[in-house]
Parts: structure tokens; C-alpha cells; sequence
């Protein structure tokens, strides 16, 4: 649209309509350089900057065209105006992608569709120049599903990707997933809901336990011992399962990077040199590793420079959050990996279309932060780990507890809870919760020593297979040796809210210990 001829009829002083069309023009070149770079802003756009956009992407779809007549059976009707508004893409309700393909453009969604490709090139280049994964995230896809969904998504396409190659009446083979243990229930319904047979990878370490199963349950530790607590897979037992259960029979192994302290991310350039040496699928749930450097750095690149460059085993895909990792509502995730034919693979194996929100969420949130400010985010998150840290031992040991040992996991830390009874211990973390604190989890673990008697093991069934102390992924058989409390210091995390927690922490802790009965052990420190 010519501005200037529009205008001019209505005879406003040449001065004027020059100004405000030099204002229209910078928020105009401002996203033709988006759609031309699709690359992150270095600086964020306004909110006027990132409404004209939405504005216009919502014009562009077929539902809110005014001459449209809509006469299929999804027309993108919307009855409720409150539903309408609420939406950020104001009216737009065709959603993203084709029954073939998540990453395809929807006809009669031209502007949800830029919106997609926005959102999937503006996330991609933040990993890659922002938080470092340029070497990991060559390709990528986003799915309206959360992480677990996103692993079940990835594990059939890679299912299908062995089937293209087999004639018609044979069977695939490879049905067995080796599962590193991490109790977080999400994974693990995923494998077992994608029909696959679970084998589980089994943890070692416990509380004082040096890492490597050994120790009396919480003994003294050094101070050089910064792993010391740690709880990590067994990885020298990846051999012996392949060889078990034959290679030929493993589709793939799946690996945490994320995960809940004492637990510790997995030596996932390890395990990439057994798959690709294997001819086995990798796939690694970072669900919030982009936030962590530490985790890209030595953990993710060093799995996809330690084989030969493209290869599709060593990593074939990391499956992370979207709401964990960029501070946006719970709904989508990134799938992200070295090798195009498996990334677009899986965007081809989401079944239909998806909502748009999390595209629309996401586009609005990178836009927002711009390059420097999502880079601000995670250097906060770095310098705040000193104070929290710091400040979680320190209230730790007021209370005759101890940060436990858990080098290489840089989110989530761990403190002891020893001089509580387990009934005690189960209730702090409702106790927090109720006085506004969120976040925490709290394990309680069976063999604590009460009226001089050792306490009984906790066993649960998860999908049909039993373990031992189910929430402290310890597979030790005499438990991990210690209850303990776990907070995160995550991305988007303030400096006061450090201090309210440590405040609210200590508070509780304080009455815990006064209605708790139990016999304090004697390594609690």
C-alpha cells in the first residue's frame, strides 16, 4: 500500500504525513528484516512493533477474510468472541501444518503458517548463536505436544524410518528401548505407549556413596569429592545389554541430560560412541538442557564431535520443553538434531494438524527478549547459582543437614533431611507449598535408622516394572540412604526470590524439626 497517495486526499500538512509515515516505515522494515534474516532480533521489538505483526498474520488467514465463504467442514469458526480475543493471533483457528507434515503450510492459514516458520527459525538461531548448540540443532521442528509426547512422537518416526526400508510383509525387529532410569514418569510412558519393550538402564550411586554404589549410606566425604552423593547410569553395563538383548533388536537408547537431583545427567558422548559403533538410535531428553551451558558444553556437543559428522546414531535427536527453556505456557516442544532426514522425518509423523498456540507463544516471547536479552537470561541463571547455592548449604547446615555432592548437575540441587522422621520429611514439602513456595520435592527414602531399626525399602510399579525407591532413581537394593529435599535454580529465576525461599526454607525446616521425634543419625553432617 502506497501510504503517501492514501493519504494525500485528505489534505494533512506535508510535514505530517511525512512523520508518520517514517514511523510506519520503521516498524515496516523492522519485519521485512525479520522475514528476510529469520533470525533473532539483537535488540527486542516493541509491543507496537510485535502487534502490527500479529495483526497482520491474522489478517492473512482464510476465516478472517471478510469476502470468505467457508463451506468445508473446518472453516475455522470461532462462536465465542471471548475465545476469539483471548487468542494472541486475534480470530486465527485453523492451526499449523497438514495431516502430512507439522512443518507444512496450511492453505487456509497463510498467517499461522509465517507464524510457524518464525517461531521455528527464531528458536533455532537462539540455540544455536545464543546458547551454543549451533553443532546439535542444525535442524529442528516444533510439535504442539509437551516432552514425553515429543520422545513417543520421535521413537515411532525413527520406528518407521527402519520400516521404509523392509518389504512389505516384514515386521520391524527392532522393538527393545534401553532407558537410562530417570523417575520422571514422562519418558517412560512414552517408550512403554509407543509399544515398545523397555529395558531400564539401571542407576548407580547413593547418599556418600562416592558415585559408584559403594559406601555405608551417607558416610563422611570430602570435600574434593564433589560427586560424592551423585546418582548416574551404570553406563559400562550398555555393552553387555546390547550383546544381551542384540543390536539388531535395539531400536534405540533413550538418555537424560535433565533431571532431578542426586540424579546427574548422563555421559551421553559415551553413549553416542556405543550407538553409533551399534547402529543404534540415540535419542536424549534435555527437556530444560538448553538453559544449562554447562550441559551443551560438555555433555551434547562433545556427543556429536566424538563420530564422524552427520552420523545418525551417535545423536539422532534431544527432545527439550518449550515452556522449561524460554518461558512461555506449557504446550510445545523442540525437536532438534544434526541429521535433516530424521528431524524432518519426525515432524512428518505428527498425525494431522496442531494447535497454534505454542508457535504464537513462542514467536511473541523471542521477539520480546530479542538476542541480548534471552543471552541476559541465561547469564543470570549462571551468576545466580553462587547465591543459591551458597544460600541452600547454608540453611542446610543451621539444621544439622548438608548440600548433598552432586557435580554435573548445575539446576537442580539437593539437601539432606536426616534429623526428620519420614513422617516429618513427607510433609515439608506441602508445608513450603502452603506458605507459597513451589518447586520443591521432597523424597523420602526407607532405610533411615528409627528406634534403632532400619526402615524397609519403598517399591513401586510404574508401567508395569517395579523399583526400588521410585522417585530417587537409586537402584541400589539398600536405597539411596538419606531423605532429601530438591530446589531448581532454573531460568527466569530473580535474586529476591532466592532470599524468600531460603527465608520460608529455613522457617520450616525450624518446625519440622520441632514436631519430629526421631532419632537424628549420626552422619547427618
Amino acid at each position: 500500500m502506497d501510504y503517501r497517495k492514501t493519504f494525500m486526499p485528505l489534505n494533512l500538512p506535508p510535514s505530517t504525513i511525512a512523520t508518520s509515515l517514517a514511523s510506519l516505515s520503521t516498524l515496516t522494515s523492522t519485519l521485512e528484516s525479520l522475514t528476510n534474516s529469520r533470525r533473532l532480533p539483537t535488540t527486542p521489538l516493541s509491543n507496537n512493533q510485535i502487534t502490527l505483526l500479529l495483526n497482520t498474520l491474522s489478517l492473512m488467514d482464510s476465516n478472517n477474510n471478510v469476502n470468505n465463504v467457508g463451506v468445508g467442514e473446518r472453516e475455522g469458526r470461532l462462536f465465542s468472541s471471548l475465545v476469539s480475543s483471548n487468542n494472541l493471533l486475534s480470530g486465527s483457528a485453523h492451526g499449523v501444518g497438514r495431516s502430512g507434515d507439522i512443518n507444512a503450510s496450511q492453505p487456509k492459514a497463510g498467517g499461522m503458517s509465517v507464524a510457524a516458520i518464525l517461531a521455528r527459525c527464531l528458536v533455532l538461531d537462539a540455540i544455536r548463536r545464543g546458547a551454543g548448540l549451533s553443532d546439535v540443532a542444525k535442524h529442528g521442528v516444533v510439535l504442539p505436544v509437551c516432552t514425553g509426547m515429543g520422545v513417543l512422537i520421535t521413537l515411532m518416526s525413527l520406528r518407521g524410518r527402519i520400516m521404509d526400508h523392509l518389504d512389505e510383509e516384514e515386521e520391524c525387529a527392532k522393538n527393545v528401548i534401553l532407558w537410562a532410569r530417570c523417575d520422571q514418569k514422562s519418558v517412560l510412558k512414552a517408550i512403554k505407549t509407543a509399544g515398545f519393550k523397555v529395558v531400564v538402564l539401571e542407576t548407580v550411586g547413593r547418599c556418600g556413596g562416592g558415585g559408584g554404589g559403594g559406601g555405608g549410606g551417607g558416610g563422611d566425604t570430602s570435600d574434593s569429592d564433589s560427586s560424592a552423593d551423585a546418582v548416574h547410569t551404570n553406563i559400562s553395563l550398555i555393552e553387555d545389554l546390547i550383546k544381551q538383548h542384540g543390536a539388531d533388536k535395539i531400536l534405540a537408547i533413550v538418555t537424560t541430560t535433565s533431571c532431578f537431583a542426586p540424579r546427574v545427567p548422563d555421559d551421553v558422548p559415551a553413549v553416542a560412541k556405543l550407538c553409533h559403533k551399534n547402529s543404534i538410535f540415540h535419542v536424549i531428553n534435555s527437556a530444560y538442557g538448553i538453559q544449562c551451558r554447562h550441559t551443551i558444553k560438555n555433555l551434547l556437543k562433545r556427543a556429536v564431535n566424538v563420530c564422524e559428522k552427520n552420523s545418525e546414531y551417535a545423536v539422532s535427536a534431544v527432545v527439550s520443553s518449550l515452556d522449561k527453556n524460554f518461558m512461555v505456557p506449557v504446550g510445545g516442544c523442540l525437536v532438534y538434531g544434526p541429521n535433516k532426514q530424521i528431524v524432518d522425518g519426525i515432524g512428518k509423523s505428527y498425525p494431522g494438524r496442531g494447535q497454534g498456540a505454542h508457535v504464537v507463544n513462542l514467536l511473541v516471547t523471542l521477539l520480546a527478549m530479542g538476542m541480548e536479552g534471552y543471552k541476559n537470561l541465561l547469564d543470570n541463571r549462571e551468576r545466580m547459582l553462587e547465591t543459591f547455592v551458597g544460600g541452600l548449604s547454608a540453611v542446610a547446615t543451621k539444621h544439622g543437614e548438608r548440600l548433598l555432592r552432586t557435580g554435573g548437575n548445575s539446576i537442580s540441587y539437593a539437601i539432606s533431611l536426616r534429623s526428620l522422621d519420614k513422617e516429618r520429611a513427607g510433609l515439608l514439602g506441602s508445608m513450603l507449598f502452603k506458605r507459597c513456595v513451589s518447586g520443591t520435592r521432597v523424597v523420602v527414602c526407607g532405610n533411615e535408622v528409627e528406634d534403632g531399626k532400619e526402615g524397609e525399602i519403598g517399591k513401586k510399579e510404574v508401567c508395569g516394572i517395579e523399583f526400588v525407591e521410585y522417585g530417587s532413581s537409586c537402584s541400589d537394593g539398600r536405597g539411596y540412604g538419606c531423605s532429601y529435599l530438591t530446589a531448581a535454580c532454573a531460568i527466569g529465576m530473580r535474586e529476591e526470590e532466592i532470599g524468600v525461599f531460603l527465608e520460608r526454607l529455613d522457617l520450616c525446616l525450624a518446625e519440622a524439626k520441632k514436631k519430629s521425634n526421631s532419632i537424628i543419625h549420626p552422619a547427618a553432617i
